[in-house]
């Protein structure tokens, strides 16, 4: 411990406790204590568990592992369209397993479906509604408790990325388009419904 710039009797200020390591300062007349604390980086099984626990199943866990094992700062993608108000479940699940992730050295990169959501006809097929009720469910998520210093959270309009790529976006669509025959698109959407019923 050290006062008034002198230096203390014990040999060994800082002491190691259950792998956190305490140093206690003093300073000047005031008597100031800072007490720091430098704990141990989380392990790579420790994030995996986190991880792991935000989704119902983990197809390849080991691809995971290797994953968080290689990668300094993997990335998650998740989605939503701005379709009006935000119930509950939603406002509350997406705050506690963004944060998880982020909480495990993830950065998660949420994407604002807003040319989908007026494809989809919501807000009456209005964009400037669509991205105010957008913009409306970020600061509820800011409010409820999303941590989003650091930079570990990035929100993305759908529309931006894909008009900034335009060139590689819409031969893509056509592609896609030629090669799929219409009867094929109603047994995908079924299965694109059934899927988010499920999230």
């Amino acid at each position: 411990m050290i006062s008034n710039g002198a230096r203390s009797d014990r040999p060994d200020s800082s002491v190691k406790r259950n792998g956190v390591l305490s140093g206690h300062l003093i300073t000047g007349s005031s008597f100031l204590f800072q007490f720091l604390k430098f704990h141990d980086p989380m392990s790579v099984e420790e994030k995996f568990e986190i991880v792991r626990s935000v989704g119902e199943e983990c197809i390849q866990e080991d691809e995971l592992m290797n994953l968080l094992t290689k990668k300094p700062l993997p990335i998650c993608y998740d989605g939503f369209e701005p379709s009006g108000r935000m119930h509950i479940a939603r406002g509350v699940m997406k705050i506690i397993n963004v944060n998880k992730l982020t909480s495990a050295g993830c950065k998660v990169e949420i994407w604002i479906a807003n040319w989908f959501a007026q494809l989809n006809n919501k807000m009456g097929g209005d964009l400037k509604k669509i991205q105010t009720v957008g913009r409306y469910m970020i600061e509820i998520w800011k409010a409820v408790g999303l941590k989003t210093e650091g930079g570990q959270v990035e929100f993305l309009w759908s529309s931006e990325e894909i008009n900034s790529r335009a060139h590689e976006y819409w031969p893509l669509v056509m592609d896609i388009a030629r090669k799929n025959e219409l009867p094929r698109i109603p047994s995908v959407f079924k299965l694109w419904v059934a899927v988010n019923r499920m999230s």
